[in-house]
């Protein structure tokens, strides 16, 4: 996770092997939570095949990542996922403008 300058998060997490579709993000309470959709199932090999070199496993999984509530639009989240990367970004909610009020007598 990162903070960019104007104040925006950016989580990152390279999912090599996953499809959009396989992919849930959702906010709960002060929490970015990514996870495997509930029917999530790792793909079969079709018969006969061999995975050569295979480093990468696919498996069901969910993470949590804490965001305060309080200093992000969790309504203007938005999310990417090309080549592997979902990328995750998260506005800091607007500056409130305070002002004097004077006492009219």
């Amino acid at each position: 996770m990162r903070k960019l300058k104007d104040g925006t998060v950016k989580l990152e997490m390279a999912l090599a092997g996953y499809s959009d579709a396989d992919i849930d993000i959702s906010t709960e309470e002060n929490k970015i939570v990514v996870s495997t959709k509930e029917d999530y199932k790792q793909p079969e090999l079709e018969e006969g095949a061999k995975v050569l070199g295979g480093k990468i496993k696919r498996c069901a999984f969910k993470s949590s990542f804490i965001v305060p509530e309080t200093k992000f639009s969790f309504a203007d989240i938005t999310a990417k996922f090309e080549g592997g990367i979902l990328t995750i970004t998260i506005p800091p909610k607007e500056k409130k403008e305070y002002k004097k009020i004077s006492i009219n007598g």
